[in-house]
């Protein structure tokens, strides 16, 4: 008879391709979705080791199908680039000749009421503009934008994608197109940052579990641990140290910080530390 911890290990693997798959996609929109496709896969096999149907004989196993099955990095500078991109041909279509076409612009300042009418439901349209004044400032924002996301994950980004958006709002609400193409990237950033830390959490606790497999006992800390790229999967993205890793009770606990940056103990909060407290790995939580 076929092992269901197998058909649980191939099932995971393959809806991390597909998530690799919809990351290659031009858009922010793409990464969000391979980043929930993400999360999915690394849950389904946690709680399959919680629940016994993986065990340590599987960890092994699963923990190198999962390390191959994802071959891109999460990020989202590449979905940047296609929005910067979007963003011009939006405003070469509305100015074709260097200057406002009338009815283009009222299609698009329409069009974006009703995709947002909380936010733009009061704005009057503007039957002109200057579309070169545009440029420099789109160009000013997504530079800045690419200089923090192509950075290693880090939850000090966040801080400075918060500060960025202080700097550039007024700018951008200034200039009528400019105002309609503003979109601020923290809440993507942190969905990011949240399905790397999830996908760190599950290998290193694959290969714990794998350990005890392989010893008998726990490992006293993460320092030995057989997987590959240990040195970069043992950093928590959360506060730029090793993830917490401890023994309680004779079992192993497994926790990042959250986005308070402080070990609180490993009281779990499922909103990640936005209450003041962790993010605890495993055991895992309902």
């Amino acid at each position: 008879d076929a092992d269901p911890a197998d058909a649980i290990i191939d099932a995971a693997c393959n809806v991390l391709r597909m998530s690799d798959h919809m990351h290659q996609g031009p858009l922010v929109i793409n990464a969000l979705v391979a980043c929930n496709e993400r999360d999915q896969a690394n849950r389904f096999i946690l709680a399959a080791l919680a629940q016994g149907t993986l065990t340590a004989a599987h960890a092994e196993r699963a923990a190198r199908s999962l390390y191959e099955a994802e071959t891109s990095a999460m990020g989202l500078s590449q979905a940047l680039v296609i929005e910067w991109l979007l963003a011009l041909d939006i405003l070469q279509w509305i100015c074709p000749s260097g200057q406002v076409q009338s009815d283009h612009w009222n299609w698009y300042v329409q069009h974006m009421k009703e995709m947002n009418p909380k936010e733009f439901s009061d704005k009057s349209a503007h039957d002109t503009f200057d579309p070169g004044a545009a440029v420099p400032i789109i160009r000013s924002r997504f530079e800045a934008l690419l200089d923090i996301t192509k950075r290693p994950l880090y939850s000090r980004r966040l801080k400075d994608l918060n500060q960025l958006d202080e700097q550039q709002r007024l700018v951008y609400q200034r200039h009528p197109f400019c105002h309609r193409t503003w979109a601020s990237m923290q809440a993507a950033y942190e969905i990011t940052l949240r399905t790397e830390a999830l996908r760190r959490a599950t290998l290193l606790t694959l290969a714990i579990h794998s350990h005890y497999r392989a010893h008998g006992r726990w490992p006293a800390t993460l320092d030995g641990l057989a997987i590959p790229d240990l040195k970069h999967l043992r950093v928590d993205p959360y506060g730029g140290q090793d993830f917490v890793y401890k023994i309680a009770n004779g079992h192993p606990v497994l926790y990042c910080v959250g986005t308070n940056e402080k070990d609180d103990g490993g009281r779990h909060d499922p909103k990640w530390g936005e209450t003041g407290k962790d993010y605890v790995f495993w055991p895992p939580h309902p």
